[in-house]
């Protein structure tokens, strides 16, 4: 069984209860370079525009509207619009310190870089805040980063200068979910939020989507079916003939129209938060049929596609990889040591001989590699706590630097095992930041 990376909570059978901070997404990374944006949930004011304007020529906030609301995060809401208006001191750090981040991005670079980070696709938010991180994260090590321009034919993101040795960082996003998943997503996030448009004094419901729509059903309908629904459970609440807490089975009812078929299962609150409470409608979410994921394949895919695009042009070449994928773990180190893979009585990793999938490190294009890093929990909100791991390159043609910034791996050819060299530095002191940052305050007060 795989378990979730910090900041959500699922199960194995893919219940997965909403972070307030989050909602939920398809998490998947578009190219950076040639890639459509989306428009925004919005419209853009003018003032936002004459903002977005001014921020190439005199650096104004990448944040400038007021923050206005104070609750969790909407279903379909993007993660900039929810960090622009949420009104909690937990938060305001959060906002500050991409602020700070990107007012120390070079000029010349930061259009592209906010652009994205306001795109409404989740994908461009993660690779631009993942470019600002790294920026600092390595000059906070005392390196020498400089971030190059893009050009006709495809470059790094950065060049990285370490005493007379110089080495390319490449920043990229793996999910391996789809876009027609994650359209899906974003319609799915509308029909969850238009649900949560509705409110009940004594119950909340487990929803499980169990197939989506091609398109977005009649939501009037659907919260005038929900209210109906919700009616007849209140006063079954009332004469006495429901057991709070705990999902009530025997009440659950499922929709279908358009192509969506939507179960819906109530749990009633105790008797002494009737009327009282603040808890959104949607209280847990499913969605579709749990099923076996090879985890290494989006991520191979991924750096066999970075390599074919440099050709062997920039190296020593690392390419920096925040795996967004709540289930991440060692599993996706088949990517570049070969599936399947199998663990030392210590914990190392070694080569299997019934190799089926050969690893990035050991394909044609592998000795131009140096090295992969790959994060994972990683939101703005957890860069102090959350630290990649690097792992070298055992064929590569020219070998990275020595790093003191990320745990380091290497691995014993021909068939390993792998060995831990360093152990890094925390991130926290790299970034400059206490550990418990953005706390000690919590997420959202009780009054939300």
């Amino acid at each position: 069984m795989r378990c979730a990376a910090p900041g959500s909570v699922t199960n194995k059978c893919g219940r997965q209860r909403r972070n307030p901070a989050e909602g939920v997404h398809a998490h998947d990374p578009d190219e950076r370079r040639g890639s459509s944006e989306r428009p925004h949930d919005k419209p853009v004011s003018p003032r936002a525009r004459r903002r977005r304007v001014a921020s190439i020529t005199d650096s104004a906030p990448l944040f400038g509207d007021k923050p206005s609301r104070r609750g969790p995060k909407d279903y379909g809401e993007t993660e900039f619009g929810f960090l622009e208006r949420i009104d909690q001191p937990y938060w305001a750090k959060v906002r500050d310190l991409i602020e700070k981040w990107f007012s120390h991005f070079p000029e010349n670079r930061r259009d592209h870089v906010e652009k994205r980070l306001r795109s409404a696709d989740f994908r461009q938010f993660a690779a631009a805040f993942w470019e600002l991180y790294l920026y600092e994260l390595l000059k906070g090590a005392g390196l020498q980063v400089e971030v190059l321009k893009e050009a006709k034919d495809r470059t790094p993101d950065f060049e990285i200068s370490i005493g007379s040795s110089s080495f390319f960082v490449e920043a990229t996003v793996v999910t391996g979910v789809s876009d027609p998943n994650e359209q899906a997503e974003r319609r799915r996030a509308v029909l969850l939020d238009a649900i949560n448009e509705l409110r009940s004094d004594k119950f909340t419901l487990d929803v499980d989507v169990e197939e989506d729509g091609p398109q977005l059903p009649a939501l009037i309908g659907l919260r005038d079916y929900l209210a109906y629904r919700l009616e007849q459970l209140d006063l079954l609440a009332v004469a006495g003939d429901l057991e709070p807490g705990g999902l009530l089975m025997s009440h659950a009812w499922t929709w279908r129209e358009g192509g969506w078929v939507v179960t819906f299962m109530p749990v009633l609150l105790s008797e002494a938060s009737w009327g009282n409470h603040s808890v959104p409608l949607v209280g847990g979410l499913s969605h579709g049929e749990a099923h076996i994921v090879r985890d290494d394949k989006p991520l191979r895919n991924k750096l066999l596609t970075k390599l074919n695009h440099y050709e062997g042009r920039f190296q020593p070449l690392l390419i920096a990889v925040h795996l967004d994928n709540p289930f991440a773990g060692r599993d996706e180190l088949a990517a570049v040591i070969g599936w399947p893979m199998e663990f030392a009585q210590d914990h190392e990793i070694v080569r299997s001989r019934f190799e089926q999938t050969q690893g990035v490190f050991f394909t044609d294009r592998g000795p131009e590699l140096g090295g992969v890093a790959l994060i994972t929990g990683f939101r703005p909100w957890t860069v102090p706590r959350v630290q990649a791991h690097l792992w070298l390159n055992p064929t590569s043609r020219l070998p990275l630097p020595d790093l003191d910034v990320w745990p380091t791996h290497d691995f014993v050819l021909p068939m390993g095992p792998s060995r831990l060299l360093s152990g890094g530095r925390p991130p926290h002191a790299l970034l400059g930041l206490p550990e418990e940052w953005p706390g000690p305050e919590e997420p959202f007060s009780e009054s939300c």
